[in-house]
């Protein structure tokens, strides 16, 4: 009657869920604790965490070429350097 979902995509999407929760926890720093630099800069880490799990797990992109696996994750690390460099620079 009902198909069973699969586990994997369903745990991945969970994990997205909740670095979304995490990263809203630390922007919005509830405590006051956190210095709004750090906060943000784990906030843009977190973000480029969920775009590679979103490549890698959504689109295909775990059965592709090496060559392709390697271009992104350098992508994404290079990304989220150069956002933080910025950000860090410009404020």
């Amino acid at each position: 009657m009902f198909r069973e979902l699969p586990k994997w995509p369903t745990f991945v999407w969970g994990l997205l869920v909740l670095i979304t929760c995490v990263s809203w926890m630390v922007a919005h720093d509830f405590n006051g604790q956190i210095n709004v630099k750090i906060a943000s800069s784990m906030t843009i880490v977190l973000a480029f965490a969920k775009t590679r799990f979103i490549c890698f797990e959504f689109m295909g992109l775990k059965y592709a070429p090496i060559w392709a696996k390697l271009f992104v994750n350098l992508w994404v690390a290079l990304m989220t350097i150069i956002l933080i460099g910025l950000y860090w620079v410009s404020s």
